[in-house]
């Protein structure tokens, strides 16, 4: 048996009969403008929403400080009324005055608001 070789119209002498394959498509380089414009903006997304989260986590903490520094002042606040409320006399009967100080000073609190 003999090898058979493909007939190419001519033989395969010449190329021009063969049919050329065109490379894979490739984009327009024009269209590079357009697509920076997209990545920035995609930058531009990536960025806003990173100061976003920013202002977000900085809001927390402001309002975690105020929120220890409303703490920390009624902590001391109730250690000296628990201090005024916890005197006694000789006979072991509290001690009115400081109980009438304090009866006086929410009086004026709320007068004052």
């Amino acid at each position: 048996m003999k090898a058979t070789k493909k007939n190419d119209g001519e033989g395969g002498k010449s190329p021009a009969n063969k049919v050329q394959h065109k490379p894979p498509f490739k984009k327009n380089p024009s269209n590079k403008k357009g697509n920076n414009k997209q990545g920035a903006g995609k930058r531009n997304q990536f960025t806003f929403a990173e100061e976003k989260r920013i202002d977000k986590i900085r809001l927390q903490n402001e309002r975690k400080a105020e929120k220890q520094a409303k703490l920390l002042i009624a902590k001391k606040d109730k250690k000296r009324k628990q201090k005024i409320f916890s005197k006694k006399n000789n006979k072991g009967q509290p001690v009115m005055k400081g109980r009438m100080e304090l009866l006086l000073e929410k009086i004026e609190k709320r007068v004052a608001k």
